[in-house]
């Protein structure tokens, strides 16, 4: 199921990419971590959570035909992809790990 943002309201389409990963992170379906060997990661996300992540990332929508929001939503991607490679692979005091799953 997915969430509705803070006043209750249903996900909208055209949503910011860093709202629906936030979204996500809130999702307590998401929470459960499950030991799973390092090749088969994405393939057991995927085989659990596809239908849910296919729900949130159909509310990520843009027009083709505008250059400006093209725009737009590749630096949305770029700016999602710094978060979740980046910012999830870093903890004070333990060496860098690049590893978002």
């Amino acid at each position: 199921m997915l969430s509705s943002d803070s006043k209750g309201s249903p996900p909208s389409k055209n949503t910011h990419a860093l709202t629906i990963l936030a979204r996500i992170l809130r999702d307590p379906q998401f929470e459960h971590k499950e030991n799973v060997e390092d090749m088969q990661l994405y393939t057991s996300a995927m085989e659990k959570h596809g239908d849910a992540i296919r729900k949130y990332a159909s509310e990520w929508t843009y027009d083709s035909s505008n250059p400006e929001e093209v725009d737009r939503k590749i630096e949305e991607l770029v700016w999602m992809n710094v978060i979740i490679y980046g910012i999830a692979g870093w903890k004070v005091g333990k060496d860098y790990n690049a590893d978002f799953l």
